[in-house]
């Protein structure tokens, strides 16, 4: 029951992280052994690309590249839930400010006809 009442307690999905679970997200992937694991800011770029990418990367296949290695590195399941809910709404952040719709464009052709456009 009270890993239920935990999950009840976890925010949705899509709503974006405050600046407390960014915090939270930060000490987790720091926390994470091996040389390999990713920062907060390597996890960003890593999201982006799977998240523009034109295959459908899989969470059991793109997680353990973010903890550095094969296993979990979580003493408990409310652990790797936690974790699970951070990296899930850091990751759907991610892809609203992309304006994900199925396919990214470069940033070149998204400034196409700005007003000071560095292609011309």
């Amino acid at each position: 029951m009270e890993q239920s009442a935990d999950r009840e307690k976890r925010p949705p999905l899509d709503q974006s992280l405050n600046d407390a679970e960014k915090d939270r997200l930060k000490t987790l992937l720091s926390s994470f052994p091996g040389e390999d694991a990713m920062d907060l800011e390597e996890m960003d770029g890593f999201f982006a690309a799977l998240i523009c990418g034109p295959v459908l990367v899989s969470t059991s296949e793109y997680l353990p590249e973010v903890w550095g290695g094969e296993d979990a590195p979580f003493d408990t399941a409310d652990d790797l839930n936690e974790f699970l809910n951070l990296a899930m709404r850091h990751w759907n952040s991610i892809a609203r400010k992309l304006g994900h719709t199925g396919r990214c464009l470069p940033a070149l052709a998204r400034l196409r006809g700005r007003r000071g456009d560095p292609t011309g």
